[in-house]
């Protein structure tokens, strides 16, 4: 049995945490979205946390919530940057191809995803490439195929933004982009889309 101390404790450990959280959102959420979305958000501060682990996007609740209502289980997914989001996406859709730069983040994903008894993902490794010329990472040219990542600077992520291409017109449902090379990438995938949803 708690002790009364023990339970004022906890309230207040919650009282703050919702005043956090509220700073956090801003103005412009309702009072009902802040209840509702509370609980995720408290889950979220945990150290151990990660949208890996949780088996979600790194996205705003809001859109979560959004991708929780619209998916069906005959969509199909293409996903630029694997992550919390494949899993997320594999537990909703009929398949999910994910395309990710990193080779040791991809063997992480791999991992977790072989834990479950998922038959629809396909994780594709398509690293960046060398390139002589150099281009500016602020680049708003989107044939330039970089990443705003400095440790990317000289690397070029066109194979990366067209991986979508070996893929018929209008196959996928929906792409998410959340990896590098974003405006190279959105640029490529119109045609690929069932119809215009697009998601970054």
């Amino acid at each position: 049995m708690h002790s009364s101390n023990t339970i004022l404790q906890n309230l207040e450990t919650y009282r703050n945490a919702a005043k956090r959280f509220a700073k956090e959102q801003g103005y412009n959420i309702s009072i009902w979205d802040l209840i509702r979305f509370f609980p995720s958000w408290f889950r979220s501060q945990n150290k151990e946390a990660s949208p890996l682990i949780d088996q979600v996007p790194w996205l705003t609740f809001a859109a979560i919530q959004f991708l929780e209502k619209h998916l069906t289980q005959n969509m199909r997914v293409y996903e630029y940057g694997a992550g919390g989001s494949t899993l997320f996406f594999a537990a909703r859709v009929s398949e999910v191809v994910s395309v990710e730069h990193d080779p040791v983040w991809i063997s992480k994903v791999n991992t977790l995803v072989d834990s479950y008894p998922y038959k629809n993902v396909k994780i594709c490794l398509v690293e960046p490439i060398l390139q002589t010329n150099r281009v500016d990472p602020k680049s708003s040219d989107p044939s330039a195929y970089c990443s705003a990542l400095k440790k990317y600077a000289e690397y070029s992520f066109q194979d990366y933004a067209s991986s979508i291409d070996i893929y018929p017109d209008e196959y996928f449902d929906l792409v998410f982009i959340d990896g590098r090379a974003r405006r190279p990438a959105s640029n490529t995938v119109f045609q690929k889309l069932s119809r215009m949803d697009l998601f970054y």
